[in-house]
């Protein structure tokens, strides 16, 4: 027999076991399913507040016109995403939501992963350490600009004075994102990468829930912050292929994790968040629908990849995402260099 048909078989064989568990761990927690109420209208307010509050913005700050429509989608998807997740923890806690100020959160978070991994300039971690404590930020090309015009909407909009603790949870999420560069040094230990994971996932939900709704009271952003840590692992099972291929180490790279942990974790936590905020059904409904996604991403990664730009909003909470680097040219990849 050929070894690598062999080698190959092996591979499919495992892949297919550990789809089926995780497959089991999601039809074991059905339980949290539950219909979430207005889903269609939801989806059509956060496209309409995208398109009246970041859409403009887009168009303002050098990026050519025909590259415009795949920043806006990937801005878009973004925006919708993290308002249902926001919209969720505040129908939990029983705290209204803005949802401008939600899609701008959501839309600057793809914003700032791609300018971190991708279009940031010389001294970008420094500069954005500045930016975040008051300081001022010279734009370095357009993706950083688009960050910067952002931000600055973000910041007329909120409300909040400079030392309001939600600019304290941002400085340590850009910490731990500059900790992040790490994660492509073969020989970071295990213990590190955990380090990172919680805190990069923890404040950065910290920081949306906190921005889109009302700032978050000292009781519960630790519970807050361990929901986003363990969004932060979904995510990064759900990207484990794509890790490793980037050679980036994360804990589903080096140990596999699988949905059991992530499912585990959000057991644990749930009685934790009814106790302090109320019912976390409305919560965890979209966090169940997140878990299907990841998993079909996961198998499938393809799935919602290529097309135009979807045009029905609930067509746009669906969407695959989408990188910047996958709707710039090669003209402004060489603008970073």
């Amino acid at each position: 027999m050929n070894f690598r048909v062999y080698a190959r078989g092996c591979e499919l064989v495992v892949r297919a076991t550990s789809a089926l568990h995780d497959l089991g761990v999601l039809l074991s927690h059905a339980g949290w399913a539950r219909p979430i109420p207005g889903v269609r209208r939801l989806a059509r307010r956060y496209v309409h507040e995208f398109d009246r509050v970041v859409l403009p913005l887009v168009g303002r700050v050098g990026i050519a016109a025909g590259e415009r429509p795949g920043v806006a989608a990937a801005l878009r998807a973004a925006g919708v995403k993290l308002g249902f997740l926001a919209a969720g923890y505040a129908a939990m806690a029983g705290v209204p939501i803005r949802a401008d100020l939600a899609v701008l959160t959501g839309s600057i978070t793809r914003v700032y992963d791609d300018l971190f991994d991708q279009f940031g300039g010389a001294n970008v971690d420094e500069r954005l350490d500045l930016l975040f404590r008051g300081g001022e930020f010279e734009p370095a090309n357009s993706v950083e600009a688009l960050f910067v015009a952002i931000y600055a909407e973000i910041l007329a909009r909120v409300g909040r004075s400079p030392d309001a603790p939600v600019f304290a949870a941002l400085s340590k999420l850009h910490a731990y994102q500059v900790r992040s560069r790490k994660q492509a040094v073969p020989s970071i230990d295990d213990a590190t990468i955990d380090r990172i994971t919680r805190g990069k996932g923890g404040y950065g939900v910290v920081v949306l829930f906190d921005v889109a709704t009302v700032p978050l009271d000292p009781a519960g952003l630790p519970l807050v912050h361990r929901l986003g840590a363990l969004l932060q692992l979904l995510d990064d099972y759900q990207d484990v292929e794509s890790d490793t291929a980037a050679g980036i180490a994360t804990l589903a790279t080096r140990n596999g994790a699988s949905l059991d942990e992530i499912c585990a974790g959000l057991r644990e936590l749930e009685p934790r968040l009814r106790a302090h905020f109320g019912d976390p059904a409305p919560l965890y409904a979209v966090l169940y629908v997140t878990l299907w996604m990841s998993f079909a991403r996961r198998r499938w990664g393809a799935m919602g990849a290529g097309g135009p730009p979807p045009k029905r909003p609930v067509a746009v909470l669906l969407r695959r995402p989408v990188s910047l680097d996958e709707t710039l040219s090669n003209s402004e990849n060489a603008d970073r260099e």
